[in-house]
């Protein structure tokens, strides 16, 4: 038990047999805003969650038709070319931009501390960086496309694998620490 119905301003506990704050007990309880915080954070981390998820499935989904489509001549790689600049365009990037508005959400409530949040932070900022490299690339390649440069088509392809393979890298080490470490948690 303490002095005072406010625990959490360091008020030394009562003594056994003590008796209690008879002024702290006539005052009001006042209801918590920890409830609407906590309710937000729950929230907002949903949302955050949701959006990296969209991310990882266009990763995925890219991934599977640039597979699908590379090897079959040139008129499909202008169309591959084509189709990635507008997933990039309309579902991946508002999704990073909604992934990063989150974050941050998340981040000015509560500044988490752990080490599990570092490694997330530090790996989704590594992948969103290592994907706007990748926009660049696949723009520049659907230009290669449409000038039908395809040597210049063949090294910005591969450019934009390799970075490819650190979004994904960077997404999967973030959403797993943010599991294992309960980083996102705070």
């Amino acid at each position: 038990m303490y002095r005072s119905r406010d625990a959490d301003r360091g008020l030394a506990p009562l003594a056994p047999g003590e008796p209690a704050d008879t002024m702290a007990a006539d005052l009001p309880v006042l209801p918590q805003a920890a409830a609407p915080s906590t309710t937000m954070r729950h929230t907002l981390l949903a949302l955050h969650l949701m959006f990296a998820a969209v991310w990882l499935g266009c990763i995925v989904t890219e991934a599977l038709f640039e597979r699908a489509l590379l090897p079959q001549g040139n008129d499909a790689r202008k169309t591959l070319a084509n189709l990635h600049v507008r997933v990039d365009q309309f579902v991946e990037l508002p999704a990073i931009v909604a992934v990063i508005v989150t974050g941050a959400a998340l981040w000015l409530q509560a500044p988490p501390t752990s080490q599990g949040f570092t490694l997330m932070f530090v790996a989704g900022c590594l992948a969103i960086v290592a994907n706007l490299v990748c926009v660049w690339l696949v723009f520049a390649r659907r230009d290669a496309a449409r000038s039908e440069h395809w040597p210049r088509f063949d090294t910005l392809d591969h450019r934009q694998h390799a970075w490819g393979a650190v979004v994904l890298l960077g997404v999967l080490v973030a959403l797993a620490a943010g599991i294992g470490g309960r980083g996102a948690a705070g």
